[in-house]
C-alpha cells in the first residue's frame, strides 16, 4: 500500500490534468473523506499557484519542496531571514566565499579550492529538502551521472562530499549566465544559434554514447560562458540505460515508465523514477514519451533540444498553453509554425533540422 506522501503526489498529478474549475470538487470526491490525504494535495496546490514560473519548474521540485515546507509554521515564515550557514565556513577542503544563486532541488556557492588555489562552485541542497531521501538520491545521480563524462560542453565535476549534514558537489566553476537569461527574451544571431546549437548537440550526443539521458534539457540547464561556448548543466534527472529485450517484463520497470509510445524501442530507462507518479522534466520543454509516462530513450532529449532551438531562433515556443492541460495538449498534438515564417533569413536547413528533432 502507498503511504500518504505518495498518494498525495499520484493524486497531486491528476487533479492537475483537470480545468481549474473542476478540481476542487474533484479532489473532494477523489480524497473520499480523507483530510490528511486532502490537506496535502491541497499544500501542492497551494505551492503550484504561488510559483512564479510554475510551468518552467520540473514537477519533481513542485512536489518535493512544497511537501517539505508543509511543515513550516507561520511564525517561521514571517520570521527574519536567517545568517547563511554555509557562506564563510570551510567544507572538506573548499572555503565558501559567496552564494552565486539557485532553486528549489540546488543552492551554488563559489568556493576556493585550498589544495589546487582554484575557483569551483559548490552546489548543496536546499535547507527544506535535504533531509529528503529521494531529493539526496537525485542529488547523488547527479554526480555519478556527469562525472561519467568528459566533454567541453558538459560541467565538469570535480568531487562529492558530505560534512556536518550536508551533501555536496564541488564543480567548475564558470563565468557567464544561463541560455535562458542569455537570450532575454530576444531571437538568436544566426551565427551565435548555429555555434551553440552544435555544441549542446555535441554535449547531448557524447551523453547519449555512454548511455546517459539528460531528462530536463531547456535554457535554464545550458550555461553559456564569458567566451560564448556552451555548457550543459544539472543531470539531476538523468537516467542510465542499457539494452533490454522489447519482451522484458515490464514490472521490472519504473510504474510511470511502462505505457510505451513505441514498444520495440531498443534502450529503456531501467532505474526507478525519484518520485513514483510524477512526470519527470520540464513540462514546456517534454517530449511526448515524458508528458504520457513512456519509456524515455536518446530521442527524448532529441525533441527538447528542438525545442531549445526553435526558443533559440524565434524567441518562441513550438508548444503553447496558458494551463498545464492546454500546453499538454499542445506538445501531444500540435504542429508548430515553421520558424522560416517566422524569420525569413533562417536557412531551410534549420526548418529541416527542426521538423526532425521535433517529429512524433
Amino acid at each position: 500500500m502507498k503511504s500518504n506522501r505518495a498518494q498525495a503526489l499520484d493524486l497531486f498529478r491528476v487533479v492537475l490534468g483537470r480545468p481549474p474549475g473542476e478540481r476542487a470538487a474533484f479532489l473532494q470526491q477523489a480524497c473520499n473523506g480523507d483530510q490528511e490525504l486532502l490537506r496535502e494535495v491541497e499544500s501542492l496546490l497551494r505551492y503550484e499557484g504561488k510559483a512564479d514560473n510554475f510551468l518552467e519548474t520540473p514537477a519533481i521540485d513542485v512536489a518535493a519542496a512544497a511537501i517539505a515546507c508543509e511543515g513550516q509554521s507561520s511564525l517561521e515564515s514571517r520570521s527574519a531571514p536567517k545568517v547563511d550557514p554555509i557562506v564563510g565556513n570551510v567544507f572538506s577542503h573548499y572555503h565558501v566565499t559567496e552564494k552565486l544563486g539557485g532553486g528549489g532541488m540546488g543552492v551554488v556557492y563559489k568556493a576556493h579550492d585550498t589544495r589546487l588555489q582554484r575557483f569551483v562552485a559548490l552546489k548543496f541542497l536546499p535547507d527544506e529538502v535535504a533531509g529528503d531521501p529521494a531529493a539526496l538520491a537525485r542529488f547523488r545521480q547527479e554526480a555519478q551521472a556527469a562525472s561519467a563524462l568528459n566533454h567541453p560542453n558538459i560541467c565538469t565535476i570535480y568531487d562529492v562530499g558530505e560534512q556536518d549534514g550536508r551533501a555536496f558537489i564541488a564543480m567548475e566553476f564558470m563565468e557567464g549566465e544561463t541560455l535562458k537569461h542569455h537570450m532575454a527574451g530576444r531571437p538568436m544571431a544566426l551565427d551565435k544559434l548555429l555555434a551553440l546549437s552544435i555544441e549542446i548537440t555535441s554535449a547531448l550526443e557524447a551523453a547519449h554514447a555512454k548511455g546517459i539521458v539528460h531528462r530536463d534539457v531547456k535554457p535554464a540547464n545550458i550555461f553559456v560562458t564569458s567566451l560564448g561556448h556552451a555548457k550543459v548543466l544539472d543531470f539531476g534527472l538523468a537516467k542510465f540505460l542499457d539494452r533490454v529485450n522489447p519482451d522484458t517484463d515490464t514490472a521490472a520497470l519504473s510504474a510511470t515508465q511502462t505505457s510505451a509510445i513505441n514498444p520495440h524501442t531498443p534502450l529503456v530507462a531501467l532505474e526507478p523514477n525519484t518520485l513514483s507518479g510524477l512526470m519527470m522534466g520540464t513540462l514546456p520543454y517534454m517530449s511526448p514519451e515524458q508528458i504520457q509516462g513512456g519509456r524515455m530513450d536518446q530521442r527524448t532529449d532529441i525533441f527538447s533540444l528542438g525545442i531549445v532551438i526553435y526558443e533559440m531562433a524565434t524567441a518562441q515556443r513550438p508548444f503553447n498553453g496558458e494551463e498545464v492541460v492546454a500546453l499538454r495538449t499542445s506538445i501531444l498534438r500540435d504542429a508548430p509554425r515553421l520558424v522560416t515564417e517566422l524569420r525569413s533569413e533562417l536557412p531551410s536547413a534549420l526548418q529541416l533540422i527542426l521538423d526532425q528533432c521535433l517529429a512524433k
